[in-house]
């Protein structure tokens, strides 16, 4: 008896979200408050790593690097010499840093930033975060709503819902120690995507055709590398990574392995895209990502149903991580007082971890217009990236770290300041249509920010040296 493509996408997606959960009942009999906040800060290189790269593959990429690929085109690794240099500038910065944070007691970056730099930038960033954990979140339901309602052929709230109830079984249990340990299940499912060549052939010619990396307009070359440093900057997961990894050597490893994983599972969609081009000559690019789940004599059912089961572990683990950054800032910047003790935390982060679903996965199903526009502008969040590498180097900087009240007040408002500006240049952008003209246009307020940063805050602190 022969069996068809749905057969095999139930069967394996059956099989991974029974094992999502038991994982996560698994961990919750044996988790103790500290390692439900922040995985008792012993987490190893193979596990941060994973799950990082786990949590950043996110659904707007698969599209995005199978359309690469079907076009044969390598161009879009530029965005990988700029994720190079975050990782750098991560790895020198984040032992220290991690150090700092078990002492302090923090897990999340907004705590750094509130101790380092003040009120005034912890709410911006904060505010900015909350909102863009609960789009991460309700994009990644839209997509796996999507996967059920059109190719499975069941409505799009089932699919939600069932995502929905799988990410609360075992986040609730487990915390921050299953979302990295689902993480890194996800990850090795994901990783295991680079057998596509020898399922899905794409041609010799469109394997080989690295020149497509120097075919790119320069601008947008620009922006991919620019959106790349700041990748892992302005993602509160990564920051959670680092104070939750087990000592210096975990970070100055494990964030550049991230970014190597980062680069073989990018490979892996793209040949994704090639070998589609080979098998689906015809059809349209923009359309590859819906039309691939679709019985054909040239891919085998159950390869079929074994992608789409990559496809949905992709969308859960970063919903997965989104959702622990999201309640983490709320309990520890706008329930600090209430969060202090250990067991409150667990029983508030459990709360809110079921509200924060539940409110993403309605958003997703009644104004899916609106997240999609709001993912195209989600950029905004670039411009909190030199405001957490200044609070993360903070204590590197002896000018920083000795202002008193009133000096720390007003570096603050600087701070603040500029950040604001470049979020409301951002928008203005959006309002006049200028960054539809191109992707440049999205990224260079974050950039200004920068330069901004770079200028005025050392000039301010030269000013005020006694």
């Amino acid at each position: 008896m022969e069996y068809g493509f749905k057969f095999y996408a139930f069967l394996f997606i059956g099989v991974y979200l029974l094992v999502m959960a038991g994982a996560g009942l698994w961990l919750g009999r044996r988790e103790d408050a500290e390692g439900f906040a922040i995985g008792n800060r012993n987490i190893g290189i193979i596990p941060t790593a994973a799950s990082l790269a786990a949590s950043f593959r996110d659904g707007g990429g698969i599209v995005f690097w199978i359309t690469a690929g079907f076009a044969a085109s390598y161009s879009g690794l530029w965005l990988f010499a700029g994720v190079a240099i975050s990782a750098l500038i991560l790895s020198i910065l984040g032992p220290k840093l991690r150090g700092e944070a078990g002492l302090a007691g923090h897990i999340t970056i907004q705590e750094r930033v509130r101790d380092y730099l003040g009120p005034l930038s912890t709410m911006l960033s904060s505010v900015v975060s909350l909102i863009f954990g609960i789009l991460i979140i309700a994009l990644q339901y839209h997509v796996s709503g999507n996967i059920f309602a059109e190719i499975l052929g069941v409505p799009k709230a089932a699919g939600v819902a069932v995502v929905g109830l799988i990410l609360i079984t075992y986040m609730v249990a487990g915390g921050y120690k299953s979302v990295v340990i689902t993480d890194t299940i996800q990850f090795f499912i994901m990783f295991s995507l680079f057998v596509i060549p020898f399922l899905i052939h794409p041609a010799a010619g469109d394997i080989t055709k690295f020149e497509t990396i120097t075919e790119i307009p320069f601008a947008d070359g620009l922006a991919l590398t620019l959106f790349g440093v700041y990748y892992l900057l302005i993602a509160p997961e990564c920051w959670q990574r680092i104070f939750s990894a087990r000592d210096a050597a975990v970070v100055r490893w494990g964030i550049p392995l991230t970014v190597v994983v980062l680069i073989i599972m990018t490979f892996s969609l793209i040949w994704l895209g090639m070998g589609l081009r080979n098998v689906y000559p015809d059809i349209d690019k923009a359309t590859v990502y819906a039309k691939m789940f679709q019985d054909s004599a040239a891919i085998a059912p159950w390869v079929l149903g074994y992608i789409l089961l990559v496809f949905v572990s992709i969308t859960m683990s970063t919903q997965s991580a989104a959702c622990y950054g999201f309640v983490s800032t709320l309990a520890k910047i706008f329930r600090r007082e209430q969060t202090e003790d250990a067991s409150a935390y667990v029983s508030f982060s459990r709360k809110w971890i079921v509200l924060s679903l539940i409110i993403a996965g309605v958003l997703s199903l009644t104004v899916s217009a609106a997240v999609e526009y709001m993912f195209e502008i989600i950029g905004f969040v670039v411009c909190l990236a030199p405001m957490y590498v200044l609070s993360a180097a903070a204590s590197r900087i002896p000018a920083v770290a000795g202002l008193d009240r009133d000096r720390r007040h007003t570096l603050d408002k600087l701070v603040a300041g500029i950040s604001a500006a470049g979020i409301a240049v951002f928008f203005v952008s959006v309002a006049t249509g200028l960054t539809d003209r191109g992707f440049i246009y999205s990224v260079l307020p974050g950039t200004l920010t920068t330069a901004a940063m770079m200028v005025a805050v050392p000039v301010f602190l030269r000013r005020v040296r006694p």
